[in-house]
């Protein structure tokens, strides 16, 4: 189901030359050239793409608050460079997440995990994509 939807985001944002940058701020995307690779931020109730900077000077932190059920707020904090991601700070009790380490396009075929951090606690999935990739999976999903 969550697959579902996240493709039904995507080919839309493809259908009308958009990509959806940080949560939905939409860009045109026959205006501008694509990032090396974006993260795919999905949570419960938020789905977004976190773009990888074109230099090192462009890195940034973004914070994701989320509120769940119950009123209690959890966080997590993202780190994105140019060569990648990663979770600087988080809310869990465990510290998975942060412990999973940074994930880039030349360390993710040698990682456990591949191209994802996974917070359980905080229901948060983080994927690097390549712009290839995010495609591709499009297309699949729409031969479905």
């Amino acid at each position: 189901m969550m697959k579902r939807i996240l493709s039904i985001l995507l080919l839309a944002a493809l259908g009308a030359g958009l990509l959806l940058g940080p949560w939905g701020l939409a860009e045109n995307t026959e205006e501008q050239e694509h990032a090396a690779a974006y993260v795919m931020v999905v949570t419960d109730t938020q789905f977004g793409w976190l773009p990888l900077p074109d230099t090192e000077e462009g890195a940034y932190s973004y914070p994701l608050r989320q509120q769940k059920q119950d009123g209690t707020v959890v966080y997590n904090i993202i780190r994105v460079t140019k060569d990648g991601f990663w979770v600087e700070e988080a809310s869990c009790d465990n510290q998975d997440c942060v412990h999973q380490g940074t994930v880039t396009l030349e360390n993710r075929a040698t990682r456990v995990l591949g191209s994802m951090v996974i917070c359980l606690p905080n229901h948060l999935t983080l994927t690097l994509m390549t712009w290839e990739e995010i495609v591709e999976m499009m297309a699949q999903q729409a031969g479905e």
